[in-house]
Order: structure tokens, then C-alpha cells, then sequence
């Protein structure tokens, strides 16, 4: 176990937090957010105020949050083009390099894994759990946004940005479904799909929000609907009665199943060009989102229920959210990793390194336990 915090000399490491448990058993974290409608909702608990177990190896950068499959293992996606993988106890059990930046990570039921590569040699891949890879889908010069399955998980959606501008659907051993062309409208968030099929794509030209439908042979656009501003159209998440909220341009916006629009909550009169990168969290009702250092609260009605303001004022912002079975509010800020209650009330703060090294999107992945990512300036020596 490492005495200080001053002897971390790594760019990335995994971070999990833990607590004395009897028993542990994964359970699967399959893609982004934990469940399709991606409310970053979790059936688990916290006991105790959290302390590291274990710290990985140096692994590259990453943006966005690890998945894990039923048996603990983890997988991430890195800024530097690669795809890793850990076992339950922090140890590298494989790397792949594909050079360019990648998104996050998705797994079917047999544990494959797909993710998009967005620059340099924009791709699709898929790889078995033990890194082999089945098979790889070229994007030519389009960038591509995150993938998504279908919820019988036996198709890939992507949205593919300019020239090509249209949303990709491919059958799981890599082949062509179809494509649909989005009429000039660029893809900017990861598709998102509703349990009746219809698939959400927000885009980032024109900023708008498509509703389309995968018939099996071809995609047929339900509804479109254009927002006034001048930011992507992002962070897409489902509830129960599978009303859609989503972010752009400093405003929440819920449209229901129809495309009718709800409400609008416009929390900053700025362009949020970061925050676009976090995620919303939902919970009995109560959303949960990111503005630079506050934390909201916000009814699924549009009103504004509490705000959490970073205690120490950094060039940082909250991470994407996650809530726990007792609607507990996971998040981070530059090195700090904290726990609201419900009411939004700090419940604890857990120190992690020292600022300028700052803590990722938190994910918890069964009972008292907790994985972080932390990004720190430093060489590419780890332990």
C-alpha cells in the first residue's frame, strides 16, 4: 500500500473505493450509465465512507466512464487509442492499440465489446473479453459518435458527423444494416434506445433531437425537432414513462414519447461546450445534473429543487453522476470524490490525490464497491 499521495508519478489509474463486505458478487454494467434509458441509477448502497483497496498501473487517458462484465472485469476506452482491460483486482489483463482517440464502451451478452474511434481512422471495433478482435468497420474520413445497442442487443447504432451525416445500423458480426441519412444534420450524442425501439440521436448541426424507427431493413424518422440555440444537443436519458430529457445550449429540455415538447429548464445563459461531456443521473423523479461547479436538482416537472455548489472554487467541474439505491448522489470534483444525500447535503468528501490531478466519472458496481479513473500530470510509470 502506497504511504503518500506524492509518490503517484502515473497518467491514469483506476481508483476503487470499498468497504468491508461479506460477499461479493459483480453484476453487469454492460455500457454507459448503467441501463438503456442511461439514468446512472444503480440497485446498490453505501454503508460506509469509502477507502482505496487497490490502485492500477498506468493505463493512458480517459474520458469516459469503465463498464464491467458479470465477473468484475473492466473495460476502458483511452484517449490515446487503445482499449484496456483490468480484472477485478486492478490487474492488466490485455491491451489493444488502435492509435486514436476511442469512445465508450458497450458489451453484448456474451461479453463482446464495441466502441467507436473518432479520429485519425475512424472505426468501429468489436473484440471478444479476452481482446481478441472479431472484427473491425471502416468509417472512412466520418467521425462517428459513441455506440449503442439495441435492447435485444443484436444490433450497433452510431451516429456518423459530417460529410457523411446519417445514423448506422450494424448487425453484431460487423456487417452493414442499414443507413440513414439524418438530411444534414451532423450526429452529437450517443444514440439512445427506448424499449419500444425507437432510437434517439441528438445532432449538432442545426441542433436538434431525431426520433427514428429500425423496421430490419432500413431507419424511418418518427419525429425531428429543431431547438433554439447554438449548442449540440446532448446527454440524452429516458424515465419510466419514457419521456426524453436532454441538454443544449445551457437549457434541459423534455419532450415526450410523441415529440411533444414538455418543458424547457435553462440553468446558464452559456454555451455549455464541457458539461456536454456530463452525463444526467434520475431517481424517483428527480434528475440530476452537471453546470460547471453546481450540482442541480430538478423535478421531472422542470423545477429546480437544490443546488450543490463546489465548496472550493477550481478549474474543474462536476463528473456525470451516479445514484445509488437510497437515491445517494455519487460525484467528482478536481481530486475530490463526494457523496450527497438525497437532499443534497454533503454526506462525505474522500481526497484523492492532490490538485492538479482530478477524478473522472465514478461508476459502482455492486455493494460498497466503487471505481474512479484519476488523470495525472506526470510520466507513464505506475503502479
Amino acid at each position: 500500500m502506497l504511504k503518500s499521495w506524492q509518490y503517484f508519478l502515473v497518467l491514469f489509474f483506476i481508483l476503487p473505493l470499498y468497504f468491508l463486505f461479506p460477499k461479493i458478487t459483480f453484476a453487469d454494467w454492460p455500457g454507459p450509465r448503467y441501463d438503456f434509458n442511461k439514468t446512472g441509477f444503480v440497485p446498490y448502497q453505501i454503508s460506509e465512507k469509502p477507502q482505496e483497496k487497490w490502485v492500477s498501473g498506468n493505463i493512458s487517458f480517459v474520458w469516459n466512464a469503465p463498464v464491467t462484465d458479470p465477473d468484475g472485469n473492466i473495460y476502458l476506452g483511452t484517449n490515446t487509442g487503445g482499449l484496456t482491460s483490468l480484472d477485478k483486482d486492478g490487474k492488466k489483463r490485455w491491451v489493444t492499440n488502435t492509435h486514436y482517440p476511442g469512445n465508450s464502451v458497450v458489451l453484448d451478452n456474451n461479453n463482446n465489446i464495441y466502441y467507436s474511434v473518432t479520429t485519425g481512422l475512424p472505426k468501429i471495433y468489436s473484440y471478444d473479453q479476452n481482446g481478441n478482435k472479431r472484427w473491425e468497420y471502416s468509417l472512412g474520413n466520418n467521425s462517428p459518435t459513441g455506440v449503442a445497442l439495441s435492447r435485444d442487443k443484436n444490433t450497433i447504432y452510431v451516429g456518423i458527423a459530417y460529410p457523411s451525416q446519417t445514423l448506422v445500423a450494424l448487425n453484431l458480426d460487423g456487417t452493414l444494416k442499414w443507413q440513414k441519412n439524418l438530411n444534414y444534420n451532423s450526429p452529437a450524442s450517443t444514440p439512445l434506445v427506448a424499449p419500444d425501439g425507437t432510437i434517439y440521436v441528438g445532432t449538432g448541426t442545426n441542433y436538434g433531437l431525431f426520433a427514428l424507427t429500425d423496421t430490419g431493413t432500413t431507419g424511418i424518422i418518427k419525429w425531428y425537432r429543431y431547438f433554439v440555440g447554438s449548442s449540440d444537443v446532448h446527454s440524452l436519458m429516458l424515465d419510466s414513462s419514457n419521456n426524453i430529457y436532454v441538454k443544449s445550449g445551457g437549457k434541459i429540455v423534455s419532450y415526450d414519447s410523441l415529440g411533444t415538447r414538455r418543458w424547457v429548464y435553462q440553468y446558464s445563459n452559456l454555451i455549455d461546450s464541457l458539461n456536454r461531456e456530463e452525463e444526467m443521473a434520475l431517481k424517483d423523479n428527480i434528475i440530476y445534473a452537471i453546470s460547471n461547479n453546481n450540482l442541480m436538482a430538478i423535478n421531472t416537472s422542470g423545477n429546480l429543487i437544490w443546488t450543490f455548489t463546489a465548496p472550493v472554487q477550481i478549474s474543474q467541474r462536476f463528473k456525470s453522476p451516479v445514484i445509488d439505491k437510497n437515491g445517494n448522489i455519487y460525484t467528482t470534483y478536481g481530486n475530490i470524490f463526494y457523496i450527497l444525500n438525497p437532499d443534497g447535503t454533503l454526506k462525505w468528501e474522500v481526497p484523492l490525490g492532490s490538485y492538479p490531478s482530478y477524478l473522472g466519472k465514478p461508476i459502482i458496481v455492486v455493494n460498497n464497491l466503487f471505481y474512479i479513473y484519476q488523470n495525472v500530470s506526470g510520466n507513464w510509470n505506475g503502479y
